[in-house]
């Protein structure tokens, strides 16, 4: 019998598997997504939902991982997914949060792209970006975070974690930054995956491949190292 993610049978809920289900505001996992000819037209947790309209904006959905399926963006087509507007706002403001997700980034450039990030109709607030090293950016103005990490073009696990008034992140679950506070705190209403759109411009769009992305809506302590090892296990890296 066909996979029916693969021939786009509608999103599927499936997060039993997470160790940690305390607080879980989202589970997006490509192996839930609805699938045409190859590319990802929506994306869906529960009632959240990430979707493209674009045929040449969707992502592909044609690699995989330890058996799982991966999400391809492309930054010269711009694609993304974008919606769950709850989300973004549970995640604006001072509201604390953690996410993980598994990546690669496979277009190394100079100039950050955006692997995530929550936004509104005038500005990002947040993105996690990759500039050759991993950061965090938060606008307005994009005042961004740079760290001690480099995860080049290997495939890498990511946290990020938000106190509510200060950002840490943890690469391959070694922390590469610490405690970087934030004072800016826009209200939001669409989270993205694969780039940043802000008054429908594409920005920053990412080269390379997206897996499963949890949300949070706690700022992570002892929870992480359940939560960052499980997730490299899933994917067998």
């Amino acid at each position: 019998m066909p996979n029916p993610a693969v021939i786009g049978a509608g999103p599927r809920v499936q997060s039993s598997d997470v160790p940690v289900l305390a607080g879980l505001l989202a589970d997006f996992n490509p192996a839930n997504a609805v699938v045409n000819a190859g590319v990802v037209d929506s994306l869906s947790y529960g009632s959240l939902s990430l979707t493209q309209a674009v045929g040449s904006r969707k992502p592909a959905y044609t690699n995989t991982l330890g058996g799982k399926p991966l999400m391809t963006f492309t930054a010269g087509n711009g694609t993304h997914l974008a919606g769950a507007a709850s989300l973004a706002a549970a995640m604006d403001s001072n509201d604390p949060w953690t996410v993980y997700y598994v990546g690669q980034i496979t277009g190394l450039t100079t100039a950050p792209y955006a692997l995530w990030g929550i936004s509104n109709s005038s500005t990002d607030y947040a993105y996690n970006y990759h500039q050759n090293f991993m950061g965090l950016g938060r606008g307005p103005g994009a005042v961004n975070n740079t760290s001690s990490g480099t995860p080049g073009t290997s495939v890498f696990d990511c946290c990020v974690n938000y106190t509510g008034s200060a950002y840490n992140i943890w690469l391959n679950g070694t922390q590469v930054l610490t405690s970087a506070s934030n004072t800016v705190s826009p209200v939001c209403n669409l989270f993205c995956l694969g780039a940043i759109v802000i008054s429908s411009s594409i920005v920053q769009p990412m080269t390379g491949h997206l897996g499963r992305f949890l949300v949070y809506g706690a700022s992570h302590t002892t929870q992480r190292t359940t939560i960052s090892s499980w997730l490299r296990s899933f994917y067998g890296i």
